[in-house]
């Protein structure tokens, strides 16, 4: 299972309120976590503020719809001391803080998307990029997902994906090549059955899998994130079967 929390980021900018953010000793018992303690006391949840997301549905009237979407700017801490992994936190971090920078500059009158704060709109063209954050984990390994989210109302999204895969044991990041010896993962089959499975769902052929990521998924399967037109998609793999998550 994996954790998803929605994190507001804007391709335009916005006026965002003054709220201190805490930390938050646990993570919440409401989110789809891995029920594993070594989670929770290897991740700590930063948590921030949270905005009702609307959709722009009549420019010249200036009328909106609200879509029910809430963006949280809560994000993952590594409860790990070193240098390797405070440089994964520093990343992760800037990243929602980055996003944050951008949203309060957010000013745009007309736009496909808005954010309503103290009774006022501020819009963002066709875009409002959000932030997800997913954890997966097993006794020893734990891979957090981090994944930009183009929404839209009026234009094509897309998606973006970067995975940080962390050894609980020796407290570092893991490679690619480390994650298929683990999982004994023939790369050579592995890349002819992404292959395979990309030409059926997309009908043309997928020529460079240098792009694919790779990650922890569970005991039995890794995670991979495969590019799919403007979007990347999540699968995993069993050393015989991809099966597509989202």
């Amino acid at each position: 299972m994996n954790k998803k929390i929605f994190v507001a980021l804007g391709c335009a900018s916005l006026l965002l309120c003054g709220c201190d953010k805490k930390v938050e000793e646990n993570i919440p018992e409401n989110n789809n976590v891995n029920e594993s303690s070594n989670v929770k006391e290897l991740i700590t949840i930063v948590s921030g503020n949270k905005y009702d997301v609307y959709s722009h549905m009549n420019f010249e009237g200036f009328e909106y719809k609200n879509e029910d979407i809430t963006v949280d700017y809560s994000y993952p801490v590594i409860n790990i001391e070193n240098e390797e992994i405070n440089k994964v936190n520093e990343s992760i971090r800037d990243t929602f803080e980055q996003s944050e920078s951008k949203l309060r500059n957010l000013n745009e009158v007309n736009g496909c998307v808005c954010v309503k704060i103290d009774d006022t709109f501020h819009c963002g063209g066709e875009h409002l990029e959000t932030l997800e954050y997913h954890l997966y984990e097993t006794s020893d390994y734990l891979t957090v997902q981090i994944t930009k989210v183009g929404r839209t109302y009026c234009a094509s999204g897309y998606s973006d994906n970067v995975l940080y895969t962390i050894s609980k044991n020796t407290q570092k990041q893991l490679d690619y090549n480390n994650i298929f010896d683990l999982y004994n993962i023939d790369k050579e089959a592995l890349d002819s059955k992404i292959k395979q499975t990309y030409l059926d769902e997309n009908g043309i052929e997928l020529s460079n899998t240098d792009i694919i990521k790779y990650g922890i998924y569970d005991d039995k399967s890794i995670l991979i994130i495969i590019p799919s037109g403007s979007r990347e998609l999540t699968y995993s793999y069993d050393g015989t079967t991809l099966t597509k998550k989202s």
